[in-house]
């Protein structure tokens, strides 16, 4: 097995800093039906986990939540998101014509890295495989992880969500205003409970219910981080 990794199908919305700069778009642009498609979303779906990442990553051309679809996946000289079979199976993902190839040469049946091989594999590249860092804050602003969409009730600007929320850095008060990802509409916080029962604030490192109204609220899943 190769030394160093290659890496295929990473963008910044998984959070790693391998892909840092590719957005979901720029991953797609590039499509390309392959003559083996079947095997090769076999292939992907293959291998053996690397990292593990729980919850769901949400289909970046679509409303499709993927269970694990964050979890990296390796054969020991690849890695790749586990989300890429789906993205090959439903956009036509181009796959590098280096890592068809290797493919092919294995007629398609991934190679399985022991437990000290996986190990040793994280190790070397565990700076790529690390959470991006995120930019400092501006004095006053706020960054508050969705853990969970519990409710969502009515219908556009006064559609309401209920989603249970971490406040990563700053602190969320009732009142503030957050925005979603690629959306230049903000959600108002109307409401916030923990478990004591309600609260006026959220410091960071604490979880609890958020209400979240306006029409933004349509795009909230598990895993987004709001801004404010």
């Amino acid at each position: 097995m190769d030394a160093r990794l290659k890496f295929f199908g990473f963008f910044a919305d998984l959070g790693y800093v391998a892909g840092t700069g590719v957005t979901a778009a720029d991953l797609l642009a590039e499509s390309r039906v392959s003559p083996d498609k079947s095997r090769v979303v076999a292939y992907l779906q293959g291998g053996e986990p690397l990292t593990i990442v729980p919850g769901f990553q949400r289909d970046p051309g679509g409303d499709l939540e993927l269970p694990g679809g964050a979890s990296v996946y390796t054969d020991g000289v690849w890695a790749w998101p586990h989300i890429t079979y789906y993205l090959v199976e439903r956009y036509d993902l181009a796959v590098p014509d280096e890592f068809a190839a290797h493919m092919r040469a294995r007629d398609f049946e991934p190679a399985s890295p022991d437990r000290e091989q996986l190990s040793r594999l994280f190790h070397e590249h565990e700076g790529m495989l690390s959470p991006r860092p995120e930019p400092p804050l501006p004095d006053g602003a706020v960054r508050v992880s969705v853990l969970l969409v519990k409710e969502v009730q009515g219908a556009g600007e006064e559609m309401v969500a209920t989603v249970a929320a971490d406040v990563l850095a700053g602190a969320l008060p009732v009142g503030a205003r957050v925005t979603v990802p690629g959306s230049p509409e903000p959600l108002a916080v109307d409401g916030i409970r923990v478990k004591d029962g309600p609260a006026e604030t959220l410091a960071a490192g604490q979880k609890g219910l958020v209400q979240l109204r306006g029409a933004a609220a349509i795009a909230l899943h598990g895993g987004v981080v709001l801004t404010g």
